[in-house]
């Protein structure tokens, strides 16, 4: 939707995002975190989006990211949410939030290597997708050989 920057910059100029904030859902869909870039920022987003800025002195914004997508949070997330069709939770939910907090040292260890380690599994999931496209490429071949009577299949049971 669009909003008046007028009415922005009088009402929820607050609320704009800065490149860098993390974003997260309060309510329907969550296991997820985005990061807002340069195409985003000074957006206004939606009620239900929450806005997490990292203190650089107390906490590394990757570090961040990875314990947002964690069994951790995800498990005090849904303790936390309220709501009887859609489940909600917000900031005063964040703040009560339990998070081990290592050096920031450690946490650029830690964000690192989750990264790493990522990758790695991204790269053999993308050889897993192209071989799973190259054998439906090969069963349709195949079928299509039999069925035009290339190859002879009467005697293959």
């Amino acid at each position: 939707n669009y909003l008046s920057p007028a009415l922005v910059d009088s009402k929820w100029k607050h609320f704009r995002v800065r490149r860098g904030d993390l974003l997260i859902s309060g309510s329907a869909s969550t296991g997820f975190c985005s990061e807002v870039d340069g195409a985003t920022e000074g957006a206004v987003p939606y009620t239900g989006i929450i806005i997490i800025r990292p203190r650089p002195d107390i906490t590394e914004r990757d570090f961040v990211r990875w314990f947002m997508l964690s069994h951790s949070f995800s498990t005090q997330v849904d303790l936390a949410r309220s709501g009887s069709t859609i489940q909600h939770f917000g900031p005063s939910h964040l703040a009560r939030m339990f998070v081990a907090v290592p050096p920031l040292d450690e946490q650029h260890a830690i964000a690192t290597f989750l990264y790493q380690e990522t990758a790695k599994i991204d790269a053999l999931a993308a050889k897993i997708r192209s071989g799973i496209t190259l054998l439906q490429e090969y069963r349709t071949a195949l079928i299509s050989a039999a069925v035009t009577g290339k190859i002879d299949v009467r005697n293959a049971a």
